[in-house]
C-alpha cells in the first residue's frame, strides 16, 4: 500500500471517530439541550429562553397566587406584542402543563380560538427531585427539553406536588379581572430603560425574531 493511501485511510477514520468522541464527552451535570435546532430563525411569538428562565426563577410571596402573579408579570415583560399574556396551568395524571396565550374568546382558560404563545410541559415522573420537562413554541414543536431540580424553587414544587401540598388544586387560569392591571404593568415596563436595553440586545442563544420596543 502506498503512503498516500495509508494517510487517506487514517484521515477517513479520524473524521468518522471524532464526532463520536465529541458527543460522548459529558461533564455529568448537563441535563438540558435544544431539541429543535432547525427552528432557528423561525419567527417565535415570545422569547422562549426568557420564558423558561422566568418559570424557574419565579419568587413571589409564600402563597401560590402571589407566585403565579409574579410569573404572569414576568411573561408580560418578556412579550413585546399586543395584548396581555394570560396563563392556563393544569396538573392532571401527574403531569404539569402551563400554556401562555393571548385571550381572544374572553372565556376562562385557554380556548381553541386563543393565540397560543408557549407551553411548558412535564414529560415524566419526578425522580430524585428532578423534573423532566419541555418548552414548546406557539406551533407546539418542542424547542427545549431537560431536567431541573425542584428543591430550589418552591413555586415549581407547589405546581408539581399540588396533590401533596394542597396549594392550588391542579387548575389555574389568569382571571379576566387581572388583565387591566397586567396591561398597566406591562405598559409601564415598556417605558423603562431596562426594557430598551434587554430587547434591543438579544442574547446569542435567542432563537426568536429580532426584537425592538413596541409602541403597543
Amino acid at each position: 500500500m502506498k503512503r498516500w493511501q495509508s494517510l487517506t485511510i487514517l484521515l477517513s477514520l479520524a473524521l468518522v471517530i471524532a464526532p463520536v468522541s465529541l458527543t460522548g464527552c459529558s461533564s455529568g451535570g448537563v441535563k438540558e439541550h435544544y431539541v429543535s435546532p432547525e427552528i432557528q430563525g423561525v419567527s417565535q411569538k415570545i422569547n422562549l429562553d426568557e420564558v423558561q428562565k422566568a418559570f424557574f426563577e419565579t419568587k413571589g410571596d409564600k402563597d401560590f397566587n402571589s407566585k403565579m402573579a409574579d410569573f404572569e408579570k414576568r411573561v408580560n415583560e418578556i412579550y413585546d406584542g399586543e395584548g396581555v399574556v394570560a396563563l392556563d396551568a393544569t396538573h392532571e395524571n401527574d403531569r404539569l402543563s402551563i400554556i401562555g396565550y393571548i385571550d381572544k374568546d374572553k372565556k376562562p382558560g385557554f380556548q381553541s380560538g386563543d393565540e397560543k404563545l408557549f407551553a411548558i410541559e412535564q414529560t415524566g415522573a419526578v425522580v430524585n427531585n428532578e423534573l423532566p420537562y419541555r418548552v414548546a413554541g406557539y406551533d407546539g414543536r418542542p424547542y427545549y427539553e431537560g431536567h431541573r431540580s425542584i428543591l430550589d424553587n418552591p413555586f415549581v414544587q407547589m405546581m408539581v406536588m399540588s396533590h401533596l401540598m394542597n396549594s392550588w388544586g391542579g387548575r389555574y387560569y389568569t382571571p379576566y379581572s387581572n388583565y387591566g392591571g397586567l396591561m398597566g404593568y406591562r405598559n409601564t415596563w415598556r417605558q423603562s430603560p431596562q426594557y430598551c436595553l434587554l430587547y434591543t440586545s438579544p442574547s446569542p442563544r435567542d432563537r426568536t425574531r429580532s426584537r425592538m420596543p413596541s409602541s403597543a
